[in-house]
């Protein structure tokens, strides 16, 4: 009993700033993920033009830093359950799946890499 009460404890509900790790429809029009859609877009030509792996992570991380320093913080957050509440703080490695994925992915309306700002194709 005392185990699901913590569990209880650790559950919560999004916030404005908060990032859902899912790729469930309702995600894509949390304030938090549309917020996190646009940092994407910023970092996403860098990222795709950085070839040492050390460059993307750190690109990545400095996209999670950014989500913990919204005022109030934004968190990574996985579900936990089936309720609207029933969501919990992912950890650093799931929030970093989430961001470099995310950077991976073709934005709509935005170069995929350098190569397609060149005009002759």
């Amino acid at each position: 009993q005392m185990e699901s009460q913590s569990d209880n404890q650790r559950k919560k509900a999004p916030q404005p700033n908060d990032v859902l790790c899912t790729r469930a429809r309702g995600s894509s029009i949390h304030e938090g993920n549309k917020a996190f859609r646009r940092m994407i877009q910023e970092h996403q030509v860098e990222y795709k033009s950085s070839f040492s792996k050390l460059d993307k992570t750190s690109i990545a991380k400095s996209i999670i830093a950014k989500i913990h320093s919204l005022s109030p913080s934004g968190r990574f957050l996985v579900k936990d359950g089936g309720g609207d509440s029933d969501w919990v703080e992912a950890d650093e490695k799931i929030a970093l799946n989430k961001v470099t994925r995310a950077l991976r992915e073709r934005c709509p309306g935005k170069p995929v890499a350098i190569k397609d700002l060149d005009p002759k194709q």
